[in-house]
């Protein structure tokens, strides 16, 4: 069913979709999510190509390079039709395309006001991946999805050691598979580490999200997002605390 981006809640297929890493800088979102109003899944697959070609169809777009951010700002609005995206780059009002552009000319300001932990990590991406392969490009989506999925979405100076060991601790007690495995699909973290299941990941796999989270950080320190860098992260978890 994932090969549709579909899911299904209440008998009813809803068409969910999330946003690449690399495109979020200019769609200003994290996922699309559209209810297809139909309860078979014949029909809901029908639905669900249409969407999935429009979407790849703006994802294509915007990574041409080619366009002007006028364009892009069109190109992205196409999206519009599909539902609210959340994150504050455009709405949807009863079918109608509304995009809600920045009023502030200062490059510089409207940089500090983007400087929350997603979108450090867009351009951590973006940075990388001109030395990272296919495969590994879709690695570290993965992974940062997870990370994102954990950590509270904030400015990074706001993170406080409180924050790294909340992160920590909630890692290590996430199930193996967790994008991957339909029953997690529409579940918050924390309704997601009350469930049952058999094991936890393991102190590998966890410390693979921590490592990729503390090179965000470096990364940061390195531009002059941060003043000091979160070393602490780079401990193993099987380790005592951060």
């Amino acid at each position: 069913m994932s090969t549709y981006h579909l899911t299904k809640r209440n008998n009813h297929y809803y068409f969910r979709l999330r946003i690449p890493l690399d495109l979020r800088h200019i769609i200003y979102a994290t996922e699309i999510k559209k209810t297809l109003k139909c309860k078979t899944y014949s029909a809901a697959k029908s639905l669900a190509k249409i969407w999935t070609y429009r979407t790849e169809e703006v994802f294509m777009l915007c990574r041409s390079q080619v366009l002007s951010p006028d364009q892009q700002i069109e190109v992205v609005s196409r999206l519009a039709t599909l539902g609210i995206i959340k994150g504050g780059g455009w709405v949807n009002r009863e079918g109608e395309a509304v995009v809600v552009e920045s009023k502030d000319t200062n490059p510089r300001a409207s940089r500090e006001q983007a400087r929350k932990l997603s979108n450090v990590i867009n351009e951590y991406v973006q940075d990388r991946k001109c030395r990272w392969s296919s495969k590994t490009l879709v690695e570290y989506e993965s992974i940062f999805q997870v990370v994102l999925m954990v950590a509270e979405d904030k400015d990074i100076k706001s993170y406080r050691r409180p924050d790294l060991i909340a992160f920590r601790d909630t890692i290590l007690r996430l199930p193996p598979n967790l994008t991957k495995k339909s029953e997690y699909r529409d579940k918050s973290i924390k309704q997601i580490v009350e469930m049952s299941y058999k094991e936890c990941i393991s102190d590998k796999t966890a410390n693979g999200y921590i490592v990729n989270l503390a090179a965000v950080f470096k990364w940061a320190v390195k531009q002059g997002y941060l003043e000091a860098n979160c070393e602490r992260f780079r401990e193993p978890v099987a380790n005592a605390a951060l």
